[in-house]
């Protein structure tokens, strides 16, 4: 019986440590604020799946929001750089 105990809790430890990894991951991605960290879980099974997906999700948003970042510091430049031309008089 000791034997089963022990058998059953090592192999839910084996199912429910890639579950743990990758939610702790999504909970300091949440609250940090920081897309650069990455899921370690590297399996083939679903779970293993499920992090790359996530990791490839985090990739594509901070590429996004570094162009986003780029598009916003350009115009901004442009802006700066701008010069309106002379007014022209109101046609009556």
């Amino acid at each position: 019986a000791i034997v089963a105990i022990l058998v059953g809790l090592i192999f839910a430890n084996y199912l429910t440590r890639p579950i743990i990894l990758l939610s702790e991951v999504m909970s300091e991605v949440s609250s940090n604020n920081d897309l650069t960290l990455r899921s370690s879980v590297d399996s083939d099974d679903e779970l293993g799946l499920m992090s790359k997906a996530f990791n490839l999700m985090l990739k594509k948003f901070d590429g996004l929001i570094q162009e986003v970042s780029g598009a916003t510091v350009q115009l901004a430049q442009q802006l700066r750089n701008y010069q309106p031309s002379q007014s022209r008089p109101a046609q009556a």
